[in-house]
């Protein structure tokens, strides 16, 4: 076995260890991954976690605002806001209690930018009619799964990391010289681990090089594009912009002020979901 393949083997290992993740998101993930969710099976999911379900319920009563009477189930909340509303919104709320820790601000940052991402990921596949846009959403959100995998297991590692790419410039370069591999690529098996979609794990293995995503090169596009925008928004100096290619955009018929206008769109969505989560 060479020692890409022996890597491959221990990152899936580990990711099948799922023991520390809240079940709550495991199974949020299952149904996100379900074409055709039910109602009930989702208002049943978030009522097993009693933060979610306070979470939810106050999401819901802000945005019904001048009802008489307040809703005080999560079965309501979901008939009143949607399914698909309900469903994304849980995730990212679950999302942050999975992979955020309040003393690690660097793990925050993360999830901040793949909320945002995933919601402009959304938003992009409406106006342009790339993809499915829960789809585009989920793989917005888990485009840098592979980076909290490696953060997670080899956390001794990670000032190594941070000299490396200030040294090289290329935080993909950085990387495989100290994991020996990117965090695209263990992200990729990752999502083939939780038995994602083809058009998921494609998104998240090759959101820095699109063009070798096959069949999924558009939805890989579009989610380069709202990772490259969300940066913008949240870290301008972030040397992973140094890895947004040129034509992507007009490939995907999009100009930069588009782009943009959907980021700032997307970045109110974030803060109204971080209002919900204090």
């Amino acid at each position: 076995m060479n020692n890409s393949a022996a890597l491959e083997k221990m990152v899936k290992f580990r990711v099948r260890d799922l023991d520390a993740m809240p079940l709550v998101f495991r199974k949020l993930l299952a149904i996100l991954n379900s074409p055709y969710p039910s109602p009930r099976e989702l208002g049943q999911v978030i009522e097993t976690d009693q933060s979610l379900s306070v979470r939810v319920l106050r999401m819901v009563n802000s945005a019904a605002g001048g009802q008489n009477s307040p809703v005080l189930s999560v079965p309501q909340a979901v008939s009143l806001l949607g399914i698909n509303v309900v469903r994304s919104l849980s995730f990212c709320m679950a999302s942050y209690d999975a992979f955020f820790s309040p003393s690690d601000q660097g793990r925050k940052e993360l999830w901040r930018h793949s909320v945002l991402t995933g919601i402009l990921g959304r938003i992009l596949s409406s106006k342009l009619h790339v993809g499915q846009p829960e789809e585009m959403f989920v793989a917005g959100m888990l485009h840098d799964v592979g980076r909290s995998v490696l953060m997670k297991h080899y956390p001794q590692k990670v000032r190594l990391l941070e000299a490396l790419t200030a040294q090289l410039g290329n935080p993909l370069e950085a990387e495989q010289k100290t994991f020996g591999v990117t965090h695209a690529e263990a992200g990729g098996w990752t999502c083939e681990c939780w038995k994602l979609p083809d058009v998921l794990t494609a998104c998240v293995r090759h959101h820095h090089a699109p063009g070798e995503a096959g069949e999924f090169a558009a939805q890989a596009r579009l989610i380069h594009v709202a990772d490259a925008w969300a940066l913008r928004a949240l870290s301008p100096e972030n040397p992973e912009l140094q890895l947004f290619q040129d034509g992507t955009l007009e490939a995907l018929h999009l100009t930069p002020e588009s782009a943009q206008e959907g980021c700032d769109e997307a970045l109110l969505h974030l803060r109204k979901i971080e209002s919900f989560l204090v």
